[in-house]
């Protein structure tokens, strides 16, 4: 029953999102063709319908996730030729730990919108590698999880959790705003353009990007977040408590404060 309990939290933090946002774009898309209908359905064509909204609303976040990126995996690539890497006596590659963290890092655009927007000056390279110990995010993320305490998780799993409503909605708020103005500019045959189409897809379409780049943001706050719990977790006082609930006030006011 607890499995059960915790397999459903995770659906409803994790995959509704997706229902929500692929059932926007079904409905946008009915009523571009005026097939809007209030109707009773047999339950299983509901669950249909929610299985298909389900797999628009993925399409719809890893197309715009494919079709934004172009330019960042082209300097990811770019950075992977010019990058320079040594090789110890027994031929393993070593990176220059600067280099890889460079690499993890979003652009400084990003970085430079996320100080402006949280009044907080993002780590230093310096820091992250000297005070957090962190030589790559990914492994830095399981020993968080590994030995961090609950708070620190479940502060963790909330930023999370607000990148994905900002990747799964932007997406299908644009794609709602495509509708719509195909529907005022290019109406079907008797159907009468209707100015309030036009506002909402400017609204749509406003907020879809508003969300893309909140997204960003809280990316960025997640690294931040997963820097300073290292910190916090490497810390001497920590690992004295040999506890999971010694750090919630300190971990809490080291995100506050760089």
């Amino acid at each position: 029953m607890k499995e059960l309990t915790e397999s459903f939290r995770q659906f409803l933090r994790r995959d509704l999102i997706y229902i929500i946002g692929g059932s926007t774009v079904i409905y946008t898309f009915l009523y571009k063709f005026n097939q809007i209908h209030t109707f009773d359905l047999p339950i299983p064509i509901y669950i249909f319908i929610a299985g298909i909204s389900y797999v628009i609303g993925i399409a719809s976040q890893e197309f715009f996730a494919l079709i934004f990126s172009p330019v960042h995996v082209a300097c990811c690539v770019l950075l992977k030729l010019c990058c320079k890497s040594k090789k110890n006596s027994n031929n393993v590659t070593i990176e220059n730990k600067e280099e890889q963290i460079k690499k993890e890092l979003p652009c400084s655009f990003i970085i430079c919108l996320f100080e402006k927007w949280s009044g907080k000056q993002f780590s230093s390279i310096s820091k992250i590698i000297e005070e957090a110990k962190i030589n790559d995010f990914e492994t830095a993320r399981i020993e968080i999880y590994k030995d961090g305490d609950d708070f620190i998780n479940a502060e963790i799993e909330r930023i999370v959790s607000l990148m994905h409503i900002g990747s799964v909605m932007g997406p299908c708020f644009i794609v709602d705003a495509i509708f719509l103005f195909w529907r005022f500019f290019l109406p079907k045959a008797g159907t009468p353009s209707n100015i309030i189409d036009i506002w909402i897809a400017v609204v749509s379409i406003s907020l879809g990007i508003f969300l893309l780049i909140y997204k960003r943001l809280q990316n960025v706050q997640h690294l931040q977040y997963i820097i300073k719990s290292k910190i916090v977790i490497n810390s001497p006082e920590y690992k004295k408590t040999n506890n999971r609930m010694y750090p919630t006030a300190v971990c809490h006011e080291q995100s506050k404060n760089p």
